[in-house]
């Protein structure tokens, strides 16, 4: 059903966009992580010459990759190995179909590729770039609208 006062959503390249802002990551550095039972934040350095912070929501745990090592949440050395990324700058981030949104610092990779159960429907991702916008991923926006 639509509501006539909504107004219409209108369809955009998400490959564009998401790849967009999420080269806004590359240089900034990770400042915080919060941990939750349900999801994992992470907290990048503003711009330059502001107090603004820009956030990364997963509402999916990201799995964390080391080398030839997968860790998901499960593992014991999950969040150390995310806490090892601290006071690190990006150095890549992007949106694939195949992979989902990878974001890489000298000392690991996060992937956010979950399954459809694991998305459950719900937001899989938000990144606010206070100067930039925010985007919204879920199941059926790019690149996660194919989840096995």
């Amino acid at each position: 059903m639509r509501f006539p006062w909504l107004p219409k959503r209108e369809r955009f390249d998400g490959r564009a966009v998401s790849n967009e802002l999420l080269q806004r990551l590359v240089g900034r550095r990770l400042n915080s992580i919060q941990f939750t039972k349900f999801y994992v934040q992470f907290w990048f350095d503003g711009d330059e010459g502001t107090i603004e912070t820009v956030t990364f929501h997963c509402g999916c745990f990201p799995r964390v990759l080391l080398g030839d090592v997968t860790l998901t949440e499960s593992d014991p050395t999950y969040a150390g190995a995310l806490l090892a990324c601290l006071d690190e700058e990006v150095i890549s981030a992007d949106a694939e179909e195949a992979t989902g949104i990878t974001v890489a610092w000298p000392s690991g990779t996060i992937r956010l590729r979950p399954t459809a159960e694991e998305a459950g429907g719900y937001e899989i991702a938000v990144l606010d770039v206070p100067s930039a916008g925010f985007v919204v991923w879920n199941s059926e926006d790019f690149p996660f609208q194919n989840l096995d």
